[in-house]
């Protein structure tokens, strides 16, 4: 696992910051202060889990725009990917797409074709590569049926998490999961997570969705999709 995988894994490994950014996905924007209340936590505990998140790219902080005097409070939120992207966002998809093609470039020197199927475009295909980054980076060994859009999800490294906060920890992983897709700007968006659905495999199931309707989406109730029991 390179030193980029080691550190975002660390960052997800954190049961406390996983709490963080379910609530942020489900409630929206908060304080440190309500996010330490919800959580039970010190709120300078939250401030530190806080500013690792940003720093990873999966929180966004901004400032109080306030006119008196005193300092502005903090507000946080999951990102989503349909933000307009900051620097840290530019250089999460960044690192992304430069790790995708260097892994698509050595598969080529290797004479290894991938099948794509007829119908997948250029567009779904960085996005694909992309999400495959992303969940190798995350620790997960990803397999991707890109005919069918879907991807097993083997080795799962949160499995002491999940043993006991399943559908918090999932429902998290499938909201980064949508967050990433949308960063690409193609048409695919995850669908559905079957957690566990066959003995140490995941199932996540995508959907080609039109740009239009991405956007009309995001800014829905519910940002993310549901996470479905298995079976």
């Amino acid at each position: 696992m390179s030193l980029d995988h080691m550190s975002t894994y660390r960052t997800l490994s954190s049961l406390s910051r996983v709490q963080l950014l379910f609530v942020l996905q489900r409630q929206g924007e908060c304080t440190a202060d309500e996010l330490a209340a919800e959580v039970e936590l010190h709120h300078n505990t939250v401030r530190e889990h806080l500013q690792r998140l940003v720093e990873d790219g999966f929180v966004l902080a901004r400032s109080e725009d306030r006119k008196t005097r005193g300092r502005p409070k903090m507000f946080y939120s999951a990102r989503t990917g349909h933000e307009d992207l900051d620097d840290i966002g530019e250089r999460k998809l960044e690192s992304a797409q430069s790790r995708a093609d260097l892994f698509k470039r050595i598969l080529m020197e290797q004479n290894i074709n991938e099948p794509l199927g007829e119908t997948v475009d250029d567009e779904i295909t960085q996005q694909l590569e992309i999400l495959e980054d992303h969940l190798e980076q995350v620790g997960f060994d990803p397999e991707i049926d890109h005919t069918n859009l879907e991807v097993n999800l083997f080795s799962c490294p949160f499995k002491s998490m999940v043993s006991d906060h399943q559908e918090m920890v999932c429902a998290v992983h499938l909201g980064l999961i949508d967050m990433m897709l949308a960063i690409t700007q193609g048409p695919l968006k995850a669908d559905q997570l079957h957690p566990f659905a066959t003995p140490g495999v995941c199932k996540l199931h995508l959907k080609q969705v039109e740009q239009k309707r991405q956007a009309e989406q995001a800014s829905a109730a519910l940002p993310f999709p549901a996470v479905r029991a298995s079976e």
